[in-house]
């Protein structure tokens, strides 16, 4: 095999908060093998973590693994406090992590493999997948990935959730939605008007899945009934 065919493609992602880009690249066609250089970010970046973890996911899933290099010190330390970060599926990481004990994790990672595993952070969904919750840099973070025969998307009712949430507690932040096909971003402002839904339509080079992303700080108690 000439050596065109086995190099590797490398990934460079900046540590900007921007979904959009973070999409183009942690969601576009699989190129293997694939390593994924983090040297540019300084410090843990969740978003970035969960769009790596969902892209590993859907490598794990087509018996892939992406490597991962270039970890920097301060995103080390954030990572190694994060609880379950072992459970990330399909990321080969160049060195030891190892996991820092005492006090209460800000962030927990945890596997979901199917229905008989209770999804959390967001209502009415099922599959297989991940979801990471908690908080970081004073920001709160519901993060969710599904796939599988299982997989289930009640989109309009999740929006509709996602709204109530927003206007019940004051979330102020964003909330992000991508399947296979589409991407719908929404801007959460509390108990203003709520703000329009701006939908993408999406090649589709991946089979069926379920990324939610919310990053919010939260002004009042939240209400859940």
């Amino acid at each position: 095999m000439s050596q065109a065919l086995t190099r590797s493609a490398v990934f460079e992602p900046y540590g900007h908060s921007d979904v959009y880009a973070l999409d183009n690249l942690y969601f576009s066609a699989f190129k293997h093998p694939e390593v994924w250089d983090f040297s540019r970010i300084r410090e843990l970046s969740v978003l970035n973590l969960a769009f790596l973890a969902a892209r590993g996911a859907l490598a794990a899933s087509l018996g892939k693994e992406i490597r991962v290099q270039g970890l920097t010190s301060g995103f080390k330390k954030g990572f190694c406090r994060i609880e379950g970060k072992e459970e990330l599926a399909g990321i080969d990481f160049d060195i030891f992590l190892p996991t820092i004990l005492g006090g209460t994790p800000s962030l927990v990672f945890s596997r979901i493999e199917g229905p008989a595993d209770s999804v959390s952070v967001f209502p009415g969904m099922a599959g297989k997948g991940f979801q990471l919750v908690g908080n970081w840099k004073e920001r709160n973070y519901r993060i969710l990935f599904l796939t599988g025969e299982e997989l289930e998307r009640d989109l309009p009712g999740l929006l509709e959730w996602v709204n109530e949430i927003s206007s019940a507690s004051d979330l102020r932040g964003s909330f992000y939605c991508r399947t296979e096909k589409q991407s719908y971003l929404q801007f959460l402002k509390g108990k203003e008007e709520t703000c329009a839904i701006f939908l993408q339509e999406k090649e589709r080079s991946h089979f069926p899945f379920l990324f939610l992303a919310m990053e919010y700080v939260q002004e009042t108690e939240e209400k859940t009934n």
